[in-house]
């Protein structure tokens, strides 16, 4: 085969990559069958000196839109209410109803930045989460410069609903949560709490 056909065909393809990558198109067909896996730290921060911090890990594993996390905080069981907290931690699945992988998602992974690359890829979808004895559903948005999301916690002493935000913070994420809290089912005796969490 001629070298100027290989050259040009080469050209082609890189150019429909090119285009692909930058439309997400490509990407977006391909990123249903790509697996992927990330654990990270977490730090529950003590908010007054009655209140113990706390660090741990969280992971994140799944295939395309289909996803599950754990949070594991080691000791929290020894300081909580088993109803509220177990060694076993807090596990959750999810879906992503959309995802756009474009230019930028891309680059941010190229340059091993991935707390950009999350914060760069408008998304939206939903979760369930599970700990100890109370389950709760929430869902999140990312249009690429503001990333929050609403949660609802049904426990069997306590109740929790509210709303959260992703913030990048350097290398780690801070997370903003505004949320009120009540005895099971009694929302007329809500209190609000507002706090801060990092990953």
């Amino acid at each position: 085969m001629d070298k100027r056909i290989i050259l040009i065909f080469a050209v082609v393809v890189l150019g429909l990559i090119a285009a692909g990558t930058a439309s997400g198109v490509l990407i977006n067909l391909v990123f249903p069958e790509i697996p992927y896996n990330y654990t990270s730290y977490v730090t529950l921060p003590a908010h007054s000196q009655n209140e113990e911090s706390f660090v741990g890990y969280y992971k994140i594993n799944g295939t395309g839109n289909d996803f599950k996390f754990k949070i594991v905080l080691p000791g929290a069981e020894n300081n909580e209410d088993p109803l509220c907290y177990t060694a076993s931690g807090l596990n959750g699945t999810g879906k992503l109803d959309y995802i756009n992988i474009n230019y930028n998602t891309v680059a941010a992974v190229a340059n091993k930045n991935l707390t950009r690359a999350v914060f760069a890829t408008p998304m939206n979808g939903t979760f369930n989460i599970q700990c100890a004895a109370w389950t709760g559903y929430g869902n999140f948005s990312n249009n690429g410069t503001y990333f929050a999301g609403k949660f609802k916690i049904d426990g069997p002493v306590t109740d929790f609903k509210g709303s959260f935000q992703f913030v990048p913070d350097g290398k780690r994420i801070k997370i903003l949560t505004d949320y009120v809290y009540y005895p099971h089912l009694q929302d007329q005796l809500a209190k609000n709490v507002t706090n801060t969490f990092y990953m």
